[in-house]
């Protein structure tokens, strides 16, 4: 579990300096308060709702088991947010000389 938990969250230190790289001087607090509203609203809010339906729907097929691909359907999610994050990756470089520049 520690090592588990460790992996989850070694994203964060790089994810949250992209951030403050990115926002100008005036608004780099906010541009990390937003960036945590927004994982804590999904993944509190949004990530509770999903795998309870996720499991009704696939409870009739699975039965038991219907809850372990209920966690797999979102694990996929990380998937695609690290996706996400390379494909928003090719602005960097740019996006951080524009924040300088301000």
């Amino acid at each position: 579990m520690l090592a588990a938990a460790f992996v989850a969250i070694m994203h964060q230190g790089p994810i949250y300096a992209v951030y403050t790289s990115v926002a100008r001087p005036r608004m780099r607090a906010v541009s990390v308060s937003v960036a945590l509203l927004g994982a804590t609203a999904t993944g509190q809010f949004g990530g509770p709702i999903l795998i309870g339906s996720l499991n009704d729907a696939l409870n009739a097929r699975y039965g038991d088991e219907a809850i372990r691909y209920s966690f797999l359907v979102v694990m996929g999610c990380s998937v695609l947010a690290g996706l996400c994050y390379l494909a928003a990756s090719v602005f960097l470089l740019k996006d951080m000389q524009r924040a300088q520049d301000a």
